[in-house]
């Protein structure tokens, strides 16, 4: 299986690397979004690239290689058996591992965390022979509602705590998760900060099928409030459904499926706000786009710094449109959207706060033109992928450890 779009050539490629993440395009998820964006903008940086993930479909879907070519980009996906509190089950990862390094020969590992299979890297002779990168995207929250992922990140914490004292170097996605990660602080002085980024060219909003589509869907309302994402109680979108009884004419649109959609259907029916609030379930990434493009207000009310960075908010940053976020000062969410200049930072939790805030930035389009421009500036994925092949040449110029 191929995919056309996206693919830039470049002969010359000089540095192969390796990277270990949990899922790839086209599993939905900021992280895998980052990760395909960037591992096609590094060809342009002379950087050869292979993704070892999971697959999230069943084989005979994927093909019985399960190996593809995503432009430039090699990808094979390791046979999956389900996920356990959040981790793939995957026994055969480690062959898989020694196979990729065996066949593609890389000189990097880029170990994106969390994620428990990159742990294999510590099993593999021939990965610790190779050094390594690792992408810290979050901390590990354990909620005391959770005690199961509690106690199962008491038993794998030793091997995240030798993962980082393994790499070369650690790439943090913002300064404020630099300084507030508590795994971060013994591993500080290889920690560097390279924010996400996004390629807005492989936007197609502005599809006349889909546009239509999101006419139909958001109907007559005079105030358009959109959010998306994984239904995790992180997401705090039980906070937005009780906003939502403090606005007027207002119509709420959250897309995504996860745990929690049970729940909010029924905080839906329990603030009465069924007429203003739906739940669209998985929403494809045109129409997801579309929905973007024509809401007056994009919210992410995460609650804890689980949201360690938002790459949504690119996504409304790339259309311009003013953002309502949560004021979480130990996460990125609080440097990629700067308040009162790009959007605007409600507390976290308060419903009150949160349409207040609603209502103010859908008076200040200046705020998405903003967001826009602070897009093109810090967070083009040509940028990033610049500083990447930046910090892979410093671990390769480095002195061996």
């Amino acid at each position: 299986m191929a995919f056309s779009s996206c693919s830039r050539k470049n002969n010359n490629l000089s540095t192969k690397v390796l990277h270990i993440g949990k899922f790839y395009h086209p599993h939905p998820g900021g992280i895998e979004t980052f990760m395909r964006d960037l591992l096609v903008a590094l060809a342009d940086e002379s950087v050869q690239t292979l993704a070892l993930v999971h697959a999230h479909r069943r084989a005979d879907e994927l093909g019985c290689s399960g190996r593809e070519l995503d432009g430039d980009v090699q990808v094979r996906r390791v046979p999956c058996f389900g996920s356990v509190l959040y981790a793939p089950v995957s026994p055969s990862f480690l062959s898989w591992l020694d196979n990729a390094i065996d066949d593609f020969k890389p000189d990097l590992l880029h170990l994106h965390l969390p994620n428990t299979s990159a742990f294999w890297a510590l099993a593999s002779g021939r990965a610790r022979s190779i050094p390594w990168v690792v992408h810290w995207h979050a901390d590990v929250i354990t909620p005391v509602t959770q005690r199961k992922l509690g106690l199962a990140y008491r038993i794998y914490q030793p091997l995240e705590h030798a993962i980082l004292r393994g790499a070369r170097a650690i790439v943090a996605t913002s300064p404020p998760y630099l300084a507030n990660s508590t795994p971060l602080q013994a591993v500080k002085d290889r920690c560097q900060v390279i924010p996400l980024g996004l390629n807005t060219t492989r936007f197609s909003p502005g599809l006349a099928e889909v546009s239509a589509w999101a006419g139909r869907t958001w109907g007559n309302a005079s105030l358009r409030v959109f959010a998306l994402g994984r239904l995790a109680h992180y997401k705090g979108f039980q906070h937005l459904i009780e906003a939502t009884a403090h606005l007027g004419d207002v119509q709420v649109l959250i897309a995504g499926k996860g745990e929690e959609q049970d729940f909010l259907q029924r905080e839906i029916l329990r603030h009465g706000v069924a007429n203003k609030v739906r739940l669209l379930g998985y929403v494809d990434d045109d129409h997801a786009h579309a929905l973007m493009a024509t809401c007056d207000v994009f919210c992410l009310p995460s609650v804890e710094k689980t949201e360690a960075f938002g790459m949504v908010l690119l996504e409304a940053m790339a259309f311009s449109r003013p953002i309502v976020a949560s004021r979480l000062d130990d996460s990125g969410v609080g440097w990629v959207v700067q308040d009162g200049i790009t959007g605007l930072l409600a507390q976290p939790g308060s419903a009150a706060d949160l349409a207040e805030k609603i209502l103010a930035a859908a008076n200040r389009p200046e705020l998405g033109i903003a967001g826009r421009r602070r897009l093109d500036v810090e967070f083009a994925i040509d940028r990033v992928a610049k500083q990447m092949a930046s910090a892979y040449q410093g671990v390769l110029d480095a002195p061996k450890m």
